[in-house]
């Protein structure tokens, strides 16, 4: 008696496959979103320093949203090699 194919395994292998691939797409998009949040930070903060030049408090509060997208590029990087790793480890 002849084996027959196992269906099962094979959609089994393509939907571990298909998993990875949307966890990899999901960790990109998320990373994005940190990278958009630092972008408007960075603009909000020129926005005070050039435009709002009127008083030391728009200053001031031009040079914490720079920083604030500083930090927001850096956590959103290391968060998504961290996570990139964790994916090709676990997968």
């Amino acid at each position: 008696m002849k084996k027959r194919f196992d269906v099962s395994k094979l959609y089994s292998k393509e939907r571990t496959v298909l998993s990875k691939e949307r966890t990899m797409l999901s960790n990109e998009r998320t990373l994005l979103s940190y990278v958009r949040t630092a972008l408007a930070s960075f603009v909000l903060g020129v926005v005070m320093l050039r435009v709002l030049n009127d008083s030391n408090l728009d200053k001031w509060i031009g040079i914490v949203a720079i920083i604030v997208g500083f930090i927001f590029l850096i956590i959103g990087s290391i968060k998504y090699q961290k996570r990139k790793l964790m994916i090709k480890k676990a997968l």
